[in-house]
């Protein structure tokens, strides 16, 4: 009985194992990824900082340029043959490498050859840790990445330093400092008033260049466009109603600019027709050459804003009799508003800021740069002399 009680159990026990279902039947078992392991040190791994590469103070002259900075002097062995390395050049400011930044870098992998880097992206990492010419202690570091069939794996060099300057451009956007501007004086009425009150009549500013050409005193990149006559003299100024900071001529010549030369003469182009000039200030450059252009005309320029009720034109006043692409006129605003420069009182030619927005308000700037349907342009409270430029859109709010 003992017998067959214990062989129904086992029977009973078979058929509740064969009719359980298997639950890993349907399963499908993941083949290896080919995610990056954590990298380790590798004591066949060496990597040396270069021999006198350190201090780094990098100028100007260098950043199109690259350099060696490491060298491999051995690298990882390869018990699998059929696998392949990458070599990845990584920097941080940090000496345990909590944080760090990949780095453009080229490499022959080949034992002793050196690892070189960029100039430029060398300094775009250096200002981006202190934005400021200060020497810095840089710790750099390579990783070799081993791959084969899809599996990788990394080992790492020791972490070397050095001491990097980064170079900073000195110069800023005019929209940065109060730029001082140079006006050319002897052309509109011939009268060569160069002071305030001859400020459209017998002189007009040249226009701010856009990037960063500026120093803190304001000296940078000018250009003006304009209409010239052969017949007809200038010269050029920085300061009204002062001729102690002045361009001229040797001859007449405009190939052969003096600057701050009692003895030099006039300006005079050879033909008439439109011609650019362009002054750097910083450096006391001036060029005056040919402009090969075809600029629209217009019978009208004006200012139009919140100041009038955006309803008519404030109309200005033509620099020239003839060939004028210049305009001036005294404005007063009894607020701080804002308005732009319209050609022949509509809105198919129009001028705006192309500067941002700053809460909302228009940004003012006694000077700018005009663009076609920019934004509205910030004015201010007080008396102005406007003077407006229809070919680059330069534009200047004079107070008096």
């Amino acid at each position: 009985m003992k017998k067959t009680i214990l062989f129904i159990l086992s029977l009973v026990i078979g058929l509740i194992f064969t009719a359980c279902d298997d639950p890993y039947a349907n399963q499908i078992v993941a083949e290896p990824g080919g995610y990056e392991q954590g990298a380790k040190q590798d004591a066949n791994f060496v990597v040396v900082l270069k021999s006198g590469v350190s201090p780094i103070a990098i100028q100007v002259t260098q950043l199109p340029d690259s350099f060696a900075l490491l060298t491999c002097t051995s690298l990882p062995t390869l018990i699998d043959t059929m696998a392949t390395i990458a070599y990845h050049l990584q920097i941080s400011n940090k000496a345990d490498f909590s944080v760090f930044v990949d780095m453009n870098s080229s490499y022959s992998g080949v034992v002793g050859a050196d690892i070189k880097i960029g100039y430029q992206d060398l300094n775009d990492k250096l200002l981006a840790y202190n934005n400021a010419v200060a020497e810095q202690t840089v710790y750099a570091r390579v990783l070799a990445v081993i791959s084969n069939n899809g599996l990788q794996t990394a080992v790492k060099s020791s972490v070397l330093s050095f001491l990097a300057t980064p170079y900073k451009n000195p110069l800023k956007p005019y929209t940065e400092v109060t730029p001082r501007p140079y006006f050319i004086v002897g052309l509109a009425d011939g009268a060569w008033n160069n002071s305030a009150a001859g400020l459209g009549v017998s002189i007009y500013p040249m226009t701010v260049v856009p990037g960063e050409n500026f120093n803190a005193a304001g000296d940078g990149l000018f250009t003006f466009t304009g209409y010239f006559w052969a017949s007809r003299g200038f010269k050029l100024i920085r300061d009204l109603g002062n001729w102690d900071e002045q361009w001229g001529a040797q001859g007449n010549d405009i190939t052969k600019p003096k600057h701050n030369d009692s003895g030099s003469s006039d300006f005079k182009v050879p033909t008439d027709g439109y011609y650019t000039l362009t002054l750097n200030s910083v450096d006391h450059i001036l060029t005056i050459v040919p402009a090969t252009i075809t600029p629209a005309t217009y019978n009208q320029i004006g200012l139009i804003g919140g100041f009038n009720g955006w309803d008519g034109d404030v109309v200005m006043s033509p620099c020239e009799t003839s060939n004028n692409h210049n305009w001036y006129k005294t404005v007063t605003f009894t607020g701080d508003d804002q308005g732009k420069f319209r050609a022949d009182g509509g809105w198919t030619m129009n001028w705006g800021t192309p500067s941002d927005t700053m809460d909302g308000d228009p940004l003012y700037m006694f000077t700018g740069i005009g663009k076609k349907d920019g934004k509205n342009i910030g004015v201010k409270t007080g008396t102005y002399v406007v003077l407006f430029n229809d070919i680059d859109g330069g534009y200047w709010f004079f107070k008096q």
